[in-house]
């Protein structure tokens, strides 16, 4: 039986989710938003974790044990960060033209997204959001 080798294991590992971290953030599976809390923000420091865990010896052979162990603290930190706190310099644009729009629209773009499958097509620009935005509030209104 051929041996597994670690290092390339993780080292695909961690480009796959770096990679699909980018592939979200840059907006093309938006499902994700109305589905999760922030999670997928913390996809690419873990990504970069585990390529730096499977490779920094190669790259810095004379570097002492603590060297990776304090890089990979600090992604680690970095991704729970990213989790908790979602800061807005880490959100796609697309993702903070939705979290500008009141509770109730907000609320209400849920909903609208969770039964129509097509709704990314409000995201594609600010004046799509706002548009998106004003035809929820008309139907606040009138359940009001």
């Amino acid at each position: 039986m051929p041996r597994m080798d670690t290092d390339l294991t993780l080292t695909i590992l961690g480009l796959s989710l770096m990679a699909f971290g980018f592939y979200v953030h840059f907006g093309k599976w938006k499902d994700w938003y109305w589905k999760t809390r922030g999670g997928i923000y913390g996809y690419v420091p873990l990504g970069l974790m585990l390529v730096v865990e499977s490779n920094y010896k190669r790259f810095i052979p004379d570097a002492p044990r603590y060297v990776s162990l304090a890089i990979l603290v600090l992604l680690a930190a970095l991704a729970v960060y990213l989790k908790i706190k979602q800061p807005e310099w880490v959100k796609p644009n697309w993702v903070r033209w939705l979290d500008s729009q009141p509770k109730r629209v907000h609320q209400a773009m849920q909903e609208d997204a969770l039964s129509d499958k097509a709704w990314p097509r409000h995201t594609t620009s600010p004046e799509a959001v706002q548009l998106w935005a004003k035809e929820l509030k008309k139907g606040i209104k009138s359940k009001s």
